[in-house]
């Protein structure tokens, strides 16, 4: 039996007041006349069963207060049903590591997948819980369920799901890795079937031993450009990269929903073609219908839209002629205030200094000679120039207010990379 001590200030007056104290803090209190029978009572405390009170070393269940009195309540930790399952045992096991379901106590439980499967996330009925694989929580002071729930290896893209460094998620799939086996290349230059049955309908994209891999032939921005193995890029080369699972960093998570930029750069484009208005965009449009049906082809269920901010204390600047309405959006670029957030993880420069995918730096993204990260757009309008927009350098030092980056490049092509960013829901 665990004893709580909870201790009955009394003042004496006419009456008495009594505060009862849990932890702490306050939990109630109660009034009796000075000299009177003062029936105890039970005590109803969240997560304890009321036993009985004691004073001076006796049980009680009344006194008659003529002074201060302290009275103890001695009650112990209630104990509720703790129910944890897996959602399909075919696809993976559950077990309570420590706890057994006393109130506030802590619990570990853990899931195990089965060959072929991964982890999704566990839940307490509709509500999304966690994603960690291993997970330590506190006991509510009631019946409480998990439920773990796994997904096909095959297909963990179209999921929202725990990367294995625990903190960033893997959703979507986008061309990412440089190929760079002869003999899968050999291969897949000898396909000529496209993937239409996936979905995209394009002739450079080729579906083989359950992979994809999209074809771009060489056409560097610059001559010294090379990818992050420190392979030459060169012009008029053909080369292949490999779909992986897109790595999100979490910003934040509230309410069930998840705050996501990318990881990394993951592509190439142009703002726009002759202003800086994010509403009208080319980057806008090309994130929100291109780039969302090619990287969540039939798995964008978890996509919130968002309502998107552009005004102009989002800008930078206390006004800006070039700040836009409010837009609502499924996937957009963070804007000046967003990557100056501290609460985002963005404190110092190198929170927002970010590499390129091998990809992006073939679809003409600039890398300077020894460096490792790029620039990429911010939705932020430079104030002073509508043929400039915001962005953050490789350095990860913030363009805008004082300078802003020309929206336009040559042939489509811009010397600065697109970071996408989005909110997503399990529940």
């Amino acid at each position: 039996m665990i004893e709580n001590v909870y201790e009955l200030d009394v003042y004496r007056s006419f009456y008495i007041t009594v505060t009862y104290f849990h932890n702490n803090f306050s939990i109630g209190s109660d009034k009796a006349p000075t000299g009177y029978e003062w029936i105890l009572g039970d005590r109803v405390i969240d997560g304890y069963d009321f036993d009985h009170w004691e004073y001076d070393g006796k049980i009680v269940d009344k006194i008659i207060p003529w002074s201060d009195v302290y009275v103890k309540a001695v009650a112990h930790i209630s104990h509720y049903s703790l129910v944890v399952v897996s959602e399909d045992k075919t696809r993976g096991s559950v077990e309570i590591i420590s706890g057994s379901g006393y109130a506030y106590e802590e619990i570990t439980v853990c899931a195990t997948p089965r060959d072929d499967y991964v982890f999704w996330f566990w839940h307490d009925g509709s509500t999304f819980v966690s994603m960690q694989t291993t997970f330590t929580f506190t006991m509510p002071a009631r019946d409480y369920s998990l439920t773990a729930r796994f997904v096909p290896k095959s297909e963990m893209w179209r999921y929202p799901t725990l990367a294995d460094d625990g903190k960033s998620i893997l959703y979507g799939l986008y061309p990412n890795t440089l190929v760079t086996d002869d003999s899968l290349i050999s291969t897949l230059n000898s396909l000529d079937d496209m993937v239409y049955t996936f979905g995209w309908g394009r002739g450079d994209c080729r579906l083989y031993d359950g992979d994809y891999y999209e074809l771009v032939h060489g056409n560097p921005v610059r001559n010294w450009i090379t990818f992050r193995n420190g392979q030459p890029y060169e012009q008029g080369n053909d080369y292949w990269f490999k779909f992986e699972p897109i790595r999100w960093r979490l910003l934040s998570f509230e309410d069930g929903v998840f705050f996501l930029t990318s990881e990394n750069i993951m592509d190439n484009r142009r703002f726009d073609t002759s202003a800086n208005n994010y509403k009208d965009s080319e980057i806008r449009k090309w994130l929100n219908e291109a780039f969302a049906r090619y990287a969540f082809l039939r798995c964008d269920s978890f996509i919130e839209t968002t309502e998107v901010d552009n005004s102009a204390a989002t800008t930078g600047t206390p006004t800006n002629p070039y700040a836009c309405e409010t837009t609502n959006d499924k996937v957009f670029l963070l804007s000046d205030a967003e990557v100056r957030n501290a609460n985002y993880g963005f404190v110092h420069n190198s929170d927002r200094a970010c590499e390129a995918t091998d990809y992006a730096i073939a679809k003409g993204l600039y890398l300077q000679p020894n460096y490792t990260c790029s620039s990429w757009w911010t939705r932020s309008p430079y104030y002073k120039d509508s043929n400039q927009a915001g962005c953050v350098y490789d350095s990860g030092n913030i363009s805008t207010p004082k300078y802003g980056m020309t929206i336009y490049g040559r042939d489509g092509y811009s010397f600065t990379g697109v970071r996408p960013a989005m909110r997503i829901s399990l529940d």
